[in-house]
């Protein structure tokens, strides 16, 4: 019979709270030494140590009983009885226990305990899922619970909140914050506020929101007399007021005050009236006018003063007929009483047939215009307006030569290669440019370029599929960013730039709507005009000059790009006009008569101007260069008509269509609809799409399908995006130690808490548990993580960006020099005795100043174990988990498992997903910069280096030399080298860091940039993709020992013979470094030997491959 005997040895760790050094008493809270730990429980008991007086005159002990926390002591002689305080129990769940002391030693009497130990608080029931008792009945429960036991599970908020409008949202895992654009405030005049995630909803911290509202626009100084104001310090003023504030009554400046007998036209805004004046035909003024004559509303009178009368004979009656224009206020005048009277579309369109043009006896100058003084440009409406006030606008533009500003102008002129559409002359927060080059030498799709927030967005058509993008990456749709939202609306996609107040649908090709809320009044040129509602504006060039043509005006909108090679061969045959045959004139007038008087578009085209609309109804018919079906030119003119009427307000939900008039055919995927949903749902939908009272017409996919890639698909079927990369339904990916499935067109992931890693690599520069980033050149010792039990230190000194033990520099606290991380220095305490393991340059290691020569090294009686990884790696293992990895030059890793979380403070952070406290400093503050946190977290006071208050200038651009050298040596991060990790792995913030090192390197430029590009290589293998980048980057090739290859992932755990055979747990991680070839182990002699031929170790002796021993066992076998 074989017998093994294994022995347990348990090692308690010190008491955590005098490891902090408590020294004094409080019975209100726990003052600490300088970066201790101090805390109080909701009901006042004390969490520490209260310390009594010492023990005198025990005769036979010498030393006093040692102190006892959460505990009062009372002694007499050599006894002493200690007991808990209410709610307080020592392990053994004793609340008493008996000292006494025999043989200079105090004993336990009556108990089976060797020693005391603290009382501990008692929670019941007990803490559950991993939380911890901290105070009598109060537990301290991991991130994901809460409640009095840890019993309940939080619930994650998946989904981003709502964005108010006029304002910017940033997110984390637990709270999002919320601020107003610039002129916008909330309700109580604040512009910022706050939102956490409570049980999976997004819950204002501010009492008083039920809801975060949305920003509201200011004026400054403030509009008067009940103007309202719109935003950007523009007013809508009501009730007959004008003026930038509505200070001034509109009569301030009536026509009416230039006591003119004739008629005048007249238009203006807010701070200025001119006007125009005539007389009747065939008279003449008295002395010739002015061109026009202006009031300011400032000033309250026309200029120049001195104006001509109207000379009537006497036979003359003059009946004046109050009457307005859309833009412009125009008193006429008719020599008779001759009415106008236009019965019906067929008698309009007769009409432009016979060219039957200046009715006599009307003299009237607006009465069936369709000119604006410009040849071949049209005023759309015809509706009368009482006023001009702050209204919002709709521009488009078809067909590529067919444009309607927001204003009513109405041209047609072919629009090729790059124009801007529309921009914000007055504070240029926006420029929305249209690019189409028909005739370039090279391939140029139709586009559409977006200029916000300093940001370039560019929208554009791939295999009939619209594709968002910025300069660094491609967007999904829908999509919603800071301040713009993008979402499909039937085949047309929608871009709604909400915190300016312009939405834009595009069709992917040749027709684009952009509206604009009254928020922009007076801020809009380009293209699409100025919104003012005046039409005699909108041909402002971009120099601010008023054209005089169609072309001049287009051309003065242009964007010279030379790399599309943009030409315009085909203009002056695309401007040839059909000529309209008789035959062709009557369709024309069929199918027009038809069109204009369908009866569900009466009401809509009854504020247009009549005329206009049959002359250009035939005008499209007679010149559509769609011979098959000239009607298609008309219906496409006429559906931006219709989505006029609804911007207005009339929705036309019934439709105008019918299969007699503009029918719209839909692929058979889709369905039409004449009154359509605001969005077009589609797979993986990353937007909210708030309930919207609104009609879209067009295609849409059928129930119980959605929208993906321009079909309508099941929505099963759907695939889901993670960082621009397409997944189909079904795959799973690992997000750190969860796996995500994608089901429905959406991410399902398992909710596991799991680990976290810091770092701290070349000049140097740190990355918390929680993920931020920061550089600091400090040249001191600094804690690097500290819990209750362990602290992990760094010794930062001087380099010129790369650091070696024979450049033998000293730690001194030279300013602008980078610094690099000379040691790192793991302490512990076991049974009162403090550890140190020091891991030193050229993976030296030292515990407690004594040189490990073998390696695995098992300290502490299994508290921790070093192992050489590999022969560039050293890692620290400690039994629950914490591990340390460090290069032996400048790269230091801590992986922290989950049970870490919210226990760490120091430059690594707090490890609480949030990284906006990773600033705490020991006295409980939140710095806001790097170097006052840095520098609280010293762990010697006798340092002097401080640093500096401005950091110093980026060592390139002291360096201007060595940056072409960084450059060339860098961009292989961002290149095909790392190319298969890029989506795993964000190269930007190593490239930068990189760049950084290099420019400050004064010795050799691999000892600055090999750390980089190691440390990027070792994240992409913690993300499972192996790059093999060393042997592309010969700078930083390594050269392995003779018979060992170089393998970028290799077995931490199992490298040699001892490993092979060591029973220990070890976790495996993949790490870079010199290995025997598969199937062979390092032996004592570090030489690579086949398996087999490896030694057995058992009981601490090495035995031989094919050792045998049979030992007795205890007693024989029993016969029955």
């Amino acid at each position: 019979m074989l017998v093994v005997i294994s022995f347990t040895i348990l090692v308690g760790l010190p008491n955590a709270i005098s490891d902090f050094g408590l020294n004094q008493q409080a019975y209100t809270g726990i003052k600490t030494k300088a970066q201790g730990f101090f805390a109080k429980t909701h009901i006042g008991w004390p969490f520490g140590n209260r310390k009594q007086q010492p023990f005198e005159n025990l005769s036979e002990c010498n030393e006093r009983l040692h102190d006892v926390s959460n505990a009062h002591v009372k002694c007499t002689n050599n006894f002493c009885k200690v007991m808990c305080f209410e709610g307080y129990k020592f392990p053994s769940g004793e609340t008493v226990l008996h000292m006494a002391c025999k043989n200079n030693v105090w004993v336990i009497q009556n108990s089976d305990l060797s020693d005391i130990t603290d009382c501990e608080p008692i929670c019941g029931p007990p803490c559950e899922n991993n939380g911890i008792c901290i105070a009598p009945g109060e537990c301290r429960c991991p991130e994901n619970y809460f409640g009095p036991r840890c019993e309940i599970r939080k619930k994650l908020c998946l989904t981003r909140p709502p964005v108010p409008k006029n304002s910017r949202i940033v997110c984390n895992a637990a709270s999002c914050s919320v601020t107003c654009a610039r002129g916008f405030f909330f309700p109580d005049g604040s512009t910022i506020t706050n939102l956490k995630c409570v049980e999976g909803q997004w819950i204002p911290t501010r009492q008083d929101f039920n809801k975060v509202p949305d920003c509201q626009p200011t004026c400054e100084p403030p509009c008067e007399n009940g103007g309202n104001c719109l935003g950007h310090n523009v007013c809508e003023c009501i009730n007959d007021f004008k003026g930038p504030q509505c200070q001034y009554s509109v009569d301030r400046c009536s026509p009416k005050k230039m006591l003119f007998n004739g008629g005048y036209n007249c238009h203006g805004d807010n701070f200025v009236l001119t006007c125009q004046l005539y007389c009747p035909s065939n008279i003449d003024f008295e002395f010739p006018p002015a061109t026009l004559y202006t009031c300011k509303f400032s000033k309250g009178y026309f200029e120049p003063r001195n104006i001509p009368q109207c000379v009537y004979g006497e036979n003359v009656q003059i009946i004046g007929v109050g009457g307005k224009y859309d833009k412009k206020q125009e008193h006429k005048y008719k020599i008779d009483s001759q009415p106008q009277d236009i019965s019906s579309w067929e008698a309009t369109i007769k009409k432009i047939i016979n060219k039957r043009k200046n009715i006599p006896g009307v003299k009237t100058h607006f009465d069936y215009s369709t000119s604006s003084g410009i040849p071949n440009v049209h005023i759309l409406y015809n509706s009368p307006k009482e006023k001009r006030v702050p209204s919002p606008g709709i521009c488009f533009t078809w067909g590529g030569n067919h444009v309607k500003t927001f204003d009513g102008l109405l041209f047609k002129f072919p629009i090729y290669c790059s124009h801007v559409l529309v921009r914000d002359h007055v504070d240029e927060e926006f420029s929305i440019v249209y690019k189409t080059c028909p005739s370039a030498e090279t391939d140029c799709a139709v586009s559409l370029e977006i200029y916000f927030q300093d940001t370039l967005y560019t929208l554009t058509t791939k295999n009939d599929v619209i594709v968002l993008s910025t300069p660094k990456k491609r967007l999904p749709i829908p999509v919603q960013l800071i301040g713009i939202k993008v979402i499909h609306v039937g085949q047309q996609l929608k871009i709604d730039l909400e915190a300016v107040g312009l939405v834009i649908l595009w069709d992917g090709k040749h027709y684009i709507s952009i509206e604009a809320n009254a928020g922009l009044w007076n801020r809009t040129s380009g293209l699409c005009g100025t919104l003012d509602m005046s039409s005699h504006n909108d041909f402002m060039s971009r120099d601010g000059s008023t054209a005089s043509t169609i072309k001049t005006f287009i051309d003065s909108w242009k964007i010279v790009d030379d790399r599309d090679k943009c030409t315009m061969e085909s203009l002056e045959e695309f401007r040839k006009e059909k000529e309209c045959t008789s035959d062709e004139e009557i369709e024309a007038a069929k199918f027009c008569t038809k069109l204009l008087g369908t009866e569900q578009l009466q009401e809509c085209l009854a504020e247009f101007d009549k005329a206009l609309l049959a002359e250009y109804c035939m005008e499209e018919y007679c010149n559509c260069h769609s011979e098959d079906n000239p009607s298609n030119c008309n219906c496409n003119a006429f559906s931006v008509f219709v989505k006029e009427c609804q911007f207005k307000g009339n929705q036309l939900r019934n439709g105008w269509r019918s299969s007699e008039v503009c029918p719209m055919k839909c692929d058979k995927e889709r369905v039409y609809m004449p009154c359509g949903p605001a969005t077009d749902t589609s797979c993986g939908s990353a937007v909210e799409n708030a309930v919207v009272e609104s009609c879209n017409e067009g295609c849409f996919c059928p129930e119980g399908t959605l929208q993906h890639q321009g079909k309508c698909i099941p929505i099963d079927q759907c695939p889901c995006r993670l960082r621009n990369k397409v997944f189909e339904a079904g795959s799973e990916v690992k997000k750190d130690c969860n796996t995500c499935l994608c089901k429905n067109g959406i991410w399902t992931c398992t909710d596991i808490s799991c680990g976290a890693r810091c770092s701290a690599v070349g000049d140097p520069h740190y990355i918390t548990f929680d993920g931020r980033r920061f550089d600091f050149m400090g040249k001191c010792s600094y804690y690097l993580m500290k819990t209750l039990n362990i602290s992990i230190e760094s010794e930062n000194i001087v380099c010129p960006g790369s650091i070696s033990e024979s450049m033998n520099f000293e730690p001194t606290s030279a300013i602008g020099m980078p610094s690099c991380t000379k040691s790192v220095t793991i302490r512990f305490e076991i049974n009162g005795k403090e550890i140190a393991v020091t891991l030193d340059q050229g993976n030296a290691i030292y515990v407690n100043n004594k040189q490990v020569t073998e390696y695995p090294k098992v300290v502490g009686n299994g508290i921790l174990t070093i192992r050489k990884a590999s022969t560039i790696i050293i890692s620290v293992d400690f039994a629950d988990g914490l591990r340390v990895w460090w290069d032996g030059m400048t790269r230091v890793y801590i992986d922290a498992p989950s049970s870490y979380r919210g226990k760490t403070q120091g430059l690594c952070g707090t490890f609480n997903s949030n990284m906006q406290d990773d600033f705490l400093t020991p006295e409980g503050d939140i710095e806001n910069s790097v170097e006052p946190f840095a520098d609280k977290w010293k762990t010697k006071d006798t340092c002097d280096f401080t640093s500096e208050a401005n950091p110093p200038v980026h060592p390139c651009q002291d360096n201007l030399e060595k940056k072409e050298k960084a450059e060339k040596y860098c961009t292989k991060l961002i290149g095909e080298i790392f190319e298969g990790c890029h989506w795993s792995v964000d190269p930007t913030p190593y490239f930068e860091d990189c760049m950084f090192d290099v420019c400050a390197c004064r010795g050799d430029a691999s000892l600055c940039l090999c750390p980089i590009f190691a440390s990027y290589g070792a994240e992409c293998n913690r993300q499972g993709v192996i790059t093999n980048w060393r042997y592309h980057v010969k700078e930083c090739a390594i050269e392995c020992p003779l018979g060992q290859i170089f393998d970028e992932c290799g077995d931490s755990c199992l490298r040699t013979c001892e490993d092979l055979a060591s029973k220990d747990v070890c976790r495996g991680h993949c790490v870079e470094g010199c290995r025997c070839p598969p199937g062979q182990y390092l032996n004592s002699k570090n030489e690579c030997i086949p398996e087999e031929q490896c030694q057995c170790m058992y009981d601490g002796l090495n035995f031989n491959n094919g050792y045998k021993e049979v030992r007795p066992g205890r007693q024989f076998l029993e016969l029955w």
